[in-house]
């Protein structure tokens, strides 16, 4: 496969990355409209500069987007047994993959995902706060934040949610300790900010999620205790382990784009 960049200036810049439009071509000559995504110290490396950010970082930018897939892949199935508000609402995360541009010097390394055609929003980002014009759209992502916080036990968030519809890029995971998942991971100080603004909505209540509440010490322990011992009975839940053998996975799937 090849790259062809329809634009050698970005049309969008985010806190951490610029997005590039591209065509993905595949050996039948197919185009595929597509966002080229380079973290904002390696966009001279298009021009012949050498790369800045390691590898690994696009990695975990794009394991993002796989933890958030999960999610949603639960979420839309509760939607659908819950009815009621919930009924027909759906999300999903677009495929992200990583792709090393090896007519560049060095070895530069990029995020690549389908374009999103349409009105793109941001509906809540990885500091708490929440498009509040958006009424439906931002509950709807704020129950899917909200609802990935409880259903890890409390260990993750999926967060930073825009998109066109119900069609979502380029998330933020926070963990509770902090490791893995990029630069914008804030870590359980990530979680307080988003609990500060939240607030408990309908679609929350339909899918029967408990309400947010300040979890003692005691607590603490012992829900990390209980999701030790379920996790080892389940092969979805995502654990420590588990993330960084999916990225360790992930970074051998490099696709390789003239």
């Amino acid at each position: 496969p090849s790259l062809s960049l329809s634009e050698t200036e970005p049309f969008a810049r985010g806190g951490m990355r610029a997005s590039f439009k591209a065509h993905e071509l595949d050996d039948t000559g197919a185009r595929t409209p597509s966002v080229l995504k380079l973290f904002h110290a390696d966009v001279t490396a298009l021009a012949g500069a050498a790369p800045l950010t390691d590898a690994r970082e696009y990695f975990q930018e794009a394991m993002c987007s796989s933890v958030g897939e999960s999610y949603s892949q639960e979420f839309n199935r509760d939607c659908a047994r819950a009815g009621g508000v919930a009924r027909g609402v759906a999300v999903s995360f677009v495929p992200c993959s990583v792709v090393e541009l090896v007519d560049r010097p060095g070895r530069v390394f990029a995020t690549l995902e389908p374009l999103l055609e349409g009105s793109f929003l941001k509906l809540n980002d990885n500091d708490g706060h929440a498009d509040e014009d958006a009424a439906s759209s931002s509950e709807t992502a704020q129950a899917f934040t909200y609802y990935t916080y409880v259903r890890s036990n409390q260990l993750l968030m999926v967060c930073d949610i825009q998109g066109v519809g119900g069609a979502f890029t380029d998330p933020q995971v926070h963990s509770f300790d902090g490791e893995g998942f990029g630069a914008g991971n804030n870590g359980a100080e990530g979680f307080n900010r988003f609990l500060r603004s939240f607030a408990y909505n309908a679609l929350c209540e339909a899918l029967n999620l408990p309400k947010p509440h300040q979890e003692s010490d005691e607590e603490m322990a012992r829900r990390l205790q209980e999701h030790e011992v379920q996790t080892a009975k389940e092969d979805n839940a995502w654990t420590t382990h588990r993330y960084q053998s999916e990225l360790q996975n992930f970074m051998r799937e490099t696709v390789r784009l003239s």
